[in-house]
């Protein structure tokens, strides 16, 4: 489960929403994704992955801990694919379940990927998630299941 924070805000604040007025994700918006029990940033960078080792993939890990800010590496943006037609919201900003949508990462232009290859038993073997600069779209595709927190791979 992932908390969204707007990147283009000094210091990451909490956000207040009973005095704050709402403001939506859209196409174009510049994000990080802060994991809600670690508190660590959705990070990529220009290094091959642990599994994955292609010069096309950058690995994608959980930096950083509370209170820290972050660099540049955190930073990710948000491009709608597409939207459901019943919807009309849904193309034009995030709505739950309705939007997918693909993270470009800031710094590389590479794309979160999701992939069968799975890591090995240090990483319990669940899915290798990279940073692809050749992202294939049905792998590349993700959009909030609940309470705009959780990404899933559509």
């Amino acid at each position: 489960m992932w908390r969204i924070l707007n990147a283009t805000t000094d210091g990451y604040p909490q956000y207040d929403y009973e005095t704050q007025p709402i403001e939506y994700i859209k196409d174009g918006s510049r994000v990080k994704l802060r994991h809600i029990v670690t508190d660590k940033s959705l990070h990529s960078h220009d290094v091959r992955p642990p599994v994955s080792d292609v010069d096309f993939q950058n690995e994608v890990s959980g930096y950083g801990m509370t209170g820290f800010p972050g660099d540049i590496n955190d930073d990710w943006v948000v491009v709608i694919e597409n939207g459901d037609k019943r919807d009309k919201q849904s193309g034009k900003r995030l709505r739950t379940l309705r939007t997918h949508f693909r993270l470009r990462h800031l710094n590389t232009g590479c794309y979160l990927f999701s992939h069968k290859v799975k890591l090995p038993e240090w990483g319990f073997e669940q899915q290798e998630v990279t940073c692809n600069k050749n992202a294939v779209k049905a792998n590349s595709l993700w959009y909030v299941e609940t309470a705009a927190k959780h990404l899933q791979c559509a």
